[in-house]
């Protein structure tokens, strides 16, 4: 990291380690963020991951299982699965599988088979629920100004349809002036998609926030947009890697 880069990161985490002593929400310096780049008549971006930032996808998770389970013959396994809740869903369904005690290969392939031919479509997307806070957050933003880019792993072929009806649903501005949509395309995998889409946020405007969930591109955000306040949202993910200090945990996008 270079050497303005590293002052930058230092004043970032010395005012956030402020702004909390003084009991203000780590959010407020996007707000303060956003009325600095506006009255200077630039365009503040603010960049949003999906599945686990702005959007709890358990629920779609519980629904597929139970949908499955629920045509069943075995009722000891149907049984087990009916009182999961959304919270005891883990990152690999097959975990969730195993709290339940279910040992069944047969259940488990069939299951598992189910699960991901649903879950990566359009069928279950309006069961996904906004993160706490997060649908007002957004749209906060956007009424203030701000332009709002989403970026999402997801399929564009398979899921762009459903991603954008369940984003409406939940209340998030899409599909009007000042959003954008970014999806993985069949044809691309997620580590270049994502560096790729980044980059080309960067020529929209001032980008003063960014949110993920996973580790590993949350701190990509920061390695691109060093001078960002950026977030890590607190939810199941996958990478495992220690994130840039000068990054933000929060569990929610409550602002009291």
């Amino acid at each position: 990291m270079r050497a303005g880069n590293i002052l930058i990161a230092i004043g970032l985490a010395v005012y956030l380690t402020v702004s909390a002593l003084a009991g203000e929400s780590p959010l407020t310096s996007v707000w303060r963020a956003l009325d600095r780049e506006l009255s200077k008549g630039n365009m503040p971006v603010v960049v949003f991951n999906i599945d686990g930032t702005i959007l709890d996808n358990r629920t779609r998770s519980i629904a597929i299982i139970k949908d499955f389970a629920s045509t069943y013959k075995d009722s000891e396994i149907s049984d087990s699965i009916v009182t999961i809740s959304p919270e005891e869903i883990d990152y690999y369904v097959v975990e969730t599988f195993n709290k339940c005690g279910i040992r069944n290969l047969f259940f488990l392939e069939a299951a598992l088979r189910y699960w991901a031919e649903n879950f990566f479509s359009n069928n279950y997307l309006l069961m996904d629920r906004p993160v706490q806070g997060s649908s007002e957050f957004v749209r906060r933003l956007y009424n203030k100004g701000a332009f709002i880019v989403y970026v999402s792993g997801r399929s564009k072929e398979k899921m762009l349809e459903g991603t954008i009806a369940s984003l409406k649903k939940c209340g998030f501005p899409i599909g009007e002036d000042r959003t954008m949509l970014a999806m993985l395309p069949d044809n691309d995998t997620i580590v270049v998609f994502k560096k790729r889409t980044y980059e080309n946020i960067s020529r929209l405007g001032k980008v003063v926030a960014a949110f993920e969930n996973e580790p590993q591109e949350v701190n990509e955000m920061k390695r691109i947009w060093g001078d960002a306040f950026v977030f890590l949202v607190k939810q199941p993910h996958f990478t495992a890697e220690p994130i840039d200090t000068s990054i933000t945990k929060i569990e929610s996008f409550d602002t009291e």
